[in-house]
């Protein structure tokens, strides 16, 4: 017997946006979304969603939302190579400067970011603190999913406007 949520799939891009509807909503033109289309089973939407949560709420406390003019960019892309893998970025600019957190130190937002989702998801993750802002990079291998079905491939038509790099994969 398959676990619930195995064969029901989501959309990334409506993962995102659902998570950050109220922050769209308020901040309009900062936050840009971007990549290829693509379809997550229910197990990884509720990962990423979580990360997402995460990160919108801090971006609004300590972040690119709490001031004035700073930004957020989000993308997803495919990267070709040995093991293909799925990367999702964050990436904010022009927020109020946060001072990195201590390597050894972290509260439960950084533990949801870093280790948590990473390691349900089988991937990796890395959140640095520049001068220009948050950067938040999430990769997780296709191969490890495609076979337990937890990322899955839609098409143009399915997803609209997401442009697809990965139309016909793991078909």
């Amino acid at each position: 017997m398959k676990p619930s949520g195995q064969n029901e799939y989501v959309a990334l891009q409506t993962i995102v946006e659902r998570q950050l509807q109220p922050v769209l909503e308020t901040y309009k033109d900062r936050v840009k979304i971007n990549g290829p289309e693509f379809l997550l089973n229910m197990v990884a939407a509720q990962q990423i969603a979580l990360a997402v949560h995460e990160l919108a709420t801090n971006a609004i406390k300590y972040g690119a939302l709490s001031g004035a003019s700073g930004s957020i960019d989000i993308s997803c892309a495919r990267v070709e190579g040995k093991e293909p893998s799925l990367e999702f970025h964050w990436l904010e600019q022009g927020g109020t400067p946060v001072a990195p957190e201590p390597k050894d130190k972290g509260g439960f937002g950084t533990q949801l970011l870093t280790r948590a989702v990473p390691v349900l998801l089988g991937g990796k993750a890395t959140r640095d603190f520049t001068r220009t802002g948050l950067k938040y990079f999430l990769t997780v291998a296709v191969a490890k999913y495609r076979h337990r079905a937890a990322i899955g491939f839609a098409s143009n038509r399915a997803l609209g406007k997401w442009k697809s790099c990965w139309q016909n994969a793991g078909q």
